[in-house]
């Protein structure tokens, strides 16, 4: 069985990237999205900063591995890097110009610090008005636009204007106590236009302290509910205290693997995410709106 993860947050981890990504591809993987989180003890990064984020990752591709650019490229042979940005906190669009040009092909409207494109799941606060420049040109690009971590009034605002958005790791909760977890009704909402959701495996994604056994039956509930549902772990991201014992590392995703029903396997940990990538053009075009 092989396996697609739509959040790694390897970088700021400590570890040896290039031994990760081994890792990850003895262990199954087959596509990851590996990104650049541009913010330390609440500083935001300069661009030249975020640059020799992404630059680390692409010179840390064994052989293994190989940087997908072109989605339809995707080859299930070799461990498939996405290089995405965890945050938009620049306003000049020649600067995502760049990172596009290094091979960076998703970008994450914002953390939880409200970003230049948008407000956050802390403050509420919709897009900006550079958020809509921003987007236009994301669509044209055919890049990856990332929910997670938005406001449900960007969220909505988004999703009005694109086909596709993905919501790369959280939760999918009936009545979340946050909006850092989406409810019912918005996940809804996501996939009906065309969007996916990956599911992490941190405690805060679950309505208590979840074990292995509540996130498989997470997972079978969800796919059920909304069909393209996969793995977002953000393994490196949440710090091992805060994951879901027995699910702490990229390894022991075989121990969630024995517990899902074999009908939804696959579809939750390969061929959801593949099938949204390969679906016809990334470069779906941007609605009418702002």
């Amino acid at each position: 069985m092989i396996i697609a993860d739509l959040h790694q947050d390897i970088l700021i981890s400590g570890r040896d990237i290039r031994g990760v990504f081994d890792e990850l591809f003895a262990h199954n993987y087959r596509l990851v999205v590996a990104v650049v989180f541009p913010i330390s003890n609440g500083r935001i990064w300069e661009f030249d900063e975020v640059l020799e984020g992404v630059r680390k990752y692409k010179e840390n591709l064994g052989e293994n591995c190989k940087l997908l650019e072109n989605f339809q490229d995707l080859d299930e042979n070799v461990l498939n890097v996405i290089i995405g940005l965890e945050g938009c906190y620049f306003s000049d669009i020649k600067l995502y110009e760049r990172l596009y040009g290094e091979g960076v092909r998703l970008f994450s409207l914002t953390w939880n610090i409200p970003s230049a494109v948008s407000g956050s799941c802390e403050d509420g606060k919709g897009l900006t008005e550079f958020g809509f420049e921003f987007i236009s040109w994301a669509r044209e690009k055919g890049a990856l636009i990332d929910l997670a971590h938005s406001s449900y009034k960007a969220i909505i605002q988004t999703i009005d204007l694109v086909e596709g958005a993905i919501y790369s790791h959280g939760g999918v909760l009936k009545e979340p106590k946050n909006m850092r977890n989406l409810d019912y009704e918005l996940a809804g909402e996501i996939v009906k236009r065309g969007g996916i959701i990956g599911l992490g495996y941190g405690k805060l994604f679950f309505e208590r302290d979840a074990n292995i056994f509540d996130v498989a039956e997470k997972v079978e509930e969800l796919v059920g509910m909304f069909g393209n549902i996969v793995s977002g772990s953000d393994f490196f991201g949440l710090g091992r205290d805060n994951l879901i014992r027995c699910l702490e590392e990229p390894k022991e995703i075989k121990n969630l693997v024995r517990l899902l029903p074999e009908k939804i396997r696959e579809d939750y940990l390969w061929k959801n995410f593949s099938n949204f990538l390969l679906r016809s053009g990334r470069t779906s075009s941007i609605k009418d709106g702002p």
